[in-house]
């Protein structure tokens, strides 16, 4: 049985309710523009050929709203508005 790891990310209420699941930072990205999401947070499992993950999260980064603002404000991050 091969194990390969895979990159996920949690997208977060600002509550803490998981408000969903992706393997695309971008997307949780989008989630704070539109969404309103607070946090997400991007982590690595170790899964295998069916799909199924360790369970076990190596965190990789937090990253807050404060953040997402900090970013905006220092140009890191562009948004358009069309």
């Amino acid at each position: 049985m091969s194990l390969e790891r895979v990159q996920l990310v949690d997208v977060l209420a600002q509550d803490g309710t998981l408000l969903r699941v992706t393997d695309d930072k971008n997307g949780a990205i989008d989630d704070m523009v539109y969404r309103k999401a607070d946090a997400y947070v991007v982590y690595e499992v170790l899964c295998n050929e069916k799909g199924e993950t360790s369970g076990h999260k190596n965190i990789l980064r937090f990253y807050t709203r404060e953040d997402f603002e900090n970013d905006i404000k220092q140009g890191t991050i562009k948004i358009s508005h069309t």
